[in-house]
């Protein structure tokens, strides 16, 4: 089971399809960026905000399964907003594990829906997490396949 779950976590990081740090053509100029942005999402842009890469709240932004996650770390809390989930989930049978890559350590936490805002999945953390470290969200829900999200720790 242990090389299983480790041969799935390596071959996750080598994978580019759902890096939050992908390419983001940084030599275009701001409006060849947005219309290029915007040509590569297979959702609806209407009636919700185009500014994806943009945390709403402090954290880091990624997208995958059509969908836009944002983790946030503080202090000894680490948050996953998963706002493009459905309106009809219920937070509760959501489950979302964490696996956080630091160097050859790894560990796993999971999350819980959080009593007080919608979409938000949290956890206590106890180990510092600092520049280079890694972390992939597993999303399972009921009713969709299960999404893993692709997160790189910045200064």
């Amino acid at each position: 089971m242990k090389l299983i779950s480790a041969t799935l976590v390596t071959a996750l990081l080598l994978s580019p399809v759902i890096n939050a740090s992908q390419d983001h053509h940084h030599d275009e100029r701001p409006e060849e960026h947005a219309k290029h942005a915007h040509e590569s999402h297979d959702h609806d842009h209407d009636g919700h905000d185009h500014e994806h890469d943009k945390p709403k709240y402090g954290g880091i932004v990624a997208e995958a399964g059509g969908q836009h996650f944002e983790l946030v770390i503080n202090g000894e809390t680490i948050a996953l907003y998963a706002e493009d989930l459905p309106h009809d989930h219920d937070a509760d049978a959501i489950k979302i594990r964490l696996t956080i890559l630091q160097g050859k350590k790894r560990s796993q936490l999971e999350l819980q829906a959080s009593k007080t805002e919608e979409h938000r999945f949290e956890s206590a953390i106890t180990q510092q997490l600092k520049a280079g470290d890694k972390i992939v969200a597993m999303v399972r829900s009921p009713k969709s396949k299960p999404i893993l999200v692709k997160f790189d720790v910045a200064d």
